[in-house]
């Protein structure tokens, strides 16, 4: 309980006595439950960083509600008639923060280190694989040519984040103090950071987009790992924003006193969460055993008993809002007698009685890594546990903090590891589930099927939505039986916001899509 007061203490010394010098009326306060792992918009891997460079830098589009592309840095672009050239001329009126103006140069440069394996940028690579050629027109005009036609070229063009070349050429690309401390091209700038605890963002005076200039001028992040110590900030309003568990989401947030306070809102984004099996492990790489483990967890009881009813279990590797989502494919019913036929199928069988199932003298014991703070995660895995060790199966649990976590993903050194994967629109799933992507992409378990590589390859070629939902409902059904990953849920989004703060309208997109338009109210 000591490490948990601490923790509570230091949250009041610093948003409580201290708050007049760090939050004003044109100051909100929202959380993170984790710490981003760098700022730079080309290396960053997870969705914490990812929120804070929103911010911080522009995209050549942004989406809508709906899911649309808008041209944001981008004046106007073309396509030829094979769908293999595009080319894009850019606004003359985008800058840097240090006033220097974006040109195609950052364009091409940040392309050559995406592309560059020091980048480390596995999540974003195999998207630029066809990529002929990149040419510079003009300052203001670039031209992309494909190999063969690439359905989600545009979406992968929209959404690249420019670097300022002038900045990191000059710099060692992955300890230059940029990756923290940015030279961006959003309406903000991190002004300072406290590691473990927060991040200042403070809106830049020269905003190049006058037409998207936010109106809130300051922006505190916290770091709050622990969902009820973020739950309680909001609460006594060292926090204007902050997620919502299930169980405060029934219990509290429909409250007449949390609704006169906060505004609620459930969402779905395209996130699901899963756990990575290690295919290259001696007992993983055995499927009937990976189809015990999916017979093993019963979903059913963990969307009622921690969700709350609040998350739907999934099948497979899309999310039931995607497009690609496929409604006939069948989920594993939880079922310990077919989990324990399997496993005695695979010649895994209790040999000196000792609760422990065992093979050629190896006992049938597996390590999972959850995230520290996905307080959900751990439970999941404590019934996990206690379901296995019905059927002989020893699960042993190790909480590691995101740091750790992405290292021992990235460093492929896992047998299993929960966390969530937050979906691109295009549904592509090229990086994840084709063997080429298992060294240098995120092709974390070594997944191979000559079959998916082919309708992976194949989705890409074909732009009619229709035939590429046919070709990714076979990549559904294909994944699933194979099970390289156990899919666990589609969560909705519960997150509770303080009234003084007027704008918000989340959706798919998440919930920071329109944040220009917010404002605070005045006390």
């Amino acid at each position: 309980m000591k490490k948990v007061f601490l923790v509570l203490v230091i949250s009041i010394m610093i948003f409580g006595c201290g708050r007049t010098s760090l939050r004003d009326e044109d100051t909100i306060v929202l959380s993170l439950s984790q710490e981003p792992q760098t700022l730079n918009p080309v290396s960053s891997l997870d969705v914490y960083s990812s929120t804070v460079i929103s911010f911080v830098y522009d995209s050549l589009f942004e989406i809508d509600k709906g899911l649309n592309y808008i041209p944001k840095m981008v004046e106007s672009y073309s396509v030829s008639s094979d769908s293999r050239v595009f080319r894009f001329t850019l606004r003359k009126d985008v800058r840097w923060h240090d006033g220097v103006p974006l040109t195609v140069d950052d364009i091409i440069y940040t392309y050559s280190m995406i592309t560059n394996p020091i980048s480390k940028a596995f999540n974003k690579v195999a998207q630029y694989r066809d990529v002929e050629y990149v040419k510079k027109i003009d300052d203001y005009t670039f031209e992309v040519k494909y190999k063969q036609p690439y359905a989600p070229a545009l979406e992968s063009w929209a959404f690249l984040t420019p670097i300022p070349k002038h900045i990191f050429e000059k710099e060692d690309f992955q300890t230059t103090k940029y990756n923290s401390f940015p030279v961006g091209s959003g309406p903000y700038y991190v002004k300072k950071i406290v590691p473990g605890q927060y991040l200042v963002l403070e809106k830049v005076t020269n905003y190049w987009d006058n037409q998207k200039e936010p109106k809130i001028k300051k922006i505190i992040f916290r770091i709050l790992k622990d969902p009820t110590v973020e739950f309680n900030a909001l609460k006594v309003g060292d926090t204007d924003l902050a997620r919502i568990r299930p169980i405060d989401w029934v219990n509290q947030a429909q409250t007449t006193s949390f609704q006169e306070k906060f505004n609620t809102f459930k969402y779905y984004t395209l996130n699901i969460s899963q756990i990575a099996l290690n295919l290259k492990d001696e007992i993983l790489s055995d499927k009937l055993v990976r189809k015990a483990l999916a017979h093993s967890i019963n979903k059913e009881e963990i969307k009622k008993s921690i969700y709350f009813n609040l998350a739907e279990p999934i099948s497979g590797p899309f999310p039931p809002n995607s497009w690609a989502f496929n409604p006939n494919v069948k989920d594993y019913e939880f079922s310990l007698e077919k989990a324990s036929a399997l496993l005695d199928k695979a010649g895994w069988i209790d040999t000196d009685a000792d609760g422990v199932r065992d093979k050629n003298g190896k006992k049938l014991s597996i390590e999972l890594i959850i995230p520290q703070g996905s307080e959900n995660g751990i439970k999941i895995g404590e019934i996990f546990k206690e379901t296995l060790k019905k059927i002989g199966v020893e699960l042993n649990i190790r909480i590691l903090e995101w740091s750790m976590v992405t290292k021992t993903i990235d460093s492929r050194t896992f047998q299993m590891v929960m966390f969530g994967w937050s979906l691109s629109i295009d549904p592509d799933p090229y990086d994840i589930w084709h063997s080429s992507q298992t060294n240098n992409g995120i092709n974390y378990v070594y997944y191979s099927n000559p079959e998916v590589d082919r309708l992976c390859e194949m989705g890409r070629r074909i732009f009619d939505k229709n035939k590429r939902k046919q070709i990714y409902s076979r990549v559904h059904e294909i994944i699933t039986d194979d099970l390289p990953y156990l899919f666990l849920f589609s969560q909705a989004s519960l997150v509770g916001v303080s009234k003084r703060v007027k704008g918000p309208d989340p959706s798919t997109p998440g919930i920071y899509w329109n944040f220009n338009t917010w404002t605070l109210e005045k006390p």
